[in-house]
């Protein structure tokens, strides 16, 4: 029942994403009201409140939204060789982030002068981005790192991770290729970096 429960959550939440994303895209952020939103996700605006304080509570669940799908993802992952699996969760990313990438411009253009959702922003990125991808290396033999080699693996996959799928869409720019394409390369890259400090950390054990 709690999963049924939550399932409908976040398929609504979804909704509305969605709904701003076409809002902002028709009328700017500052233009568009609550009821906009609600009139584009086919919602009464009360059952908006229902989920997002106002809109850049909505901005920024956005970015929960995809960091929760990211985290499902990484929780779910088995026995995937690491290349193939960052090359996987590297490409969802950058679909998911293509397909919102009117409200990811809104996102950062906002964040460019509103110090508070700047600070909300970058906490979500540094923190939420970082445990994310930390989880994704332990799953790997992480345990075998030093602090400090585990903390350059970690942001070594969190700047890409932002770099491509968060400030390129942000921008108005192109990955190098389609999703998948470049997250095979990009996943290449990085497996060949974090093997190296894998085995590095395997020889010092």
């Amino acid at each position: 029942m709690a999963q049924a429960e939550d399932e409908r959550e976040a398929a609504r939440r979804a909704q509305i994403l969605q709904g701003a994303a076409r809002a902002f895209a028709h009328k700017g952020y500052h233009a568009t009201t609550v009821k906009d939103i609600a009139a584009e996700s086919g919602l009464a605006p009360g059952t908006l409140y229902l989920y997002f304080e106002g809109k850049r509570a909505i901005l920024l669940g956005f970015l929960e939204y995809a960091l929760d799908a990211a985290q499902t993802h990484v929780e779910s992952l088995g026995a995937v060789p690491l290349e193939a699996a960052l090359a996987q969760f590297l490409a969802e990313r950058f679909v998911m982030l293509g397909q919102h990438a009117g409200i990811v411009k809104v996102l950062m253009a906002e964040a460019m002068f509103d110090e508070e959702l700047q600070a909300q922003l970058r906490e979500l990125l540094t923190v939420r981005v970082g445990n994310l991808i930390g989880g994704l290396l332990e799953h790997y033999g992480g345990e075998r790192l030093s602090p400090t080699q585990r903390l350059t693996a970690v942001r070594t996959m969190q700047a890409a991770v932002i770099g491509w799928g968060v400030l390129l869409p942000g921008i108005g720019a192109e990955l190098p290729g389609d999703a998948d394409e470049s997250a095979r390369h990009l996943a290449s890259l990085l497996t060949r970096g974090i093997d190296d400090i894998l085995k590095g950390a395997q020889q010092d054990g």
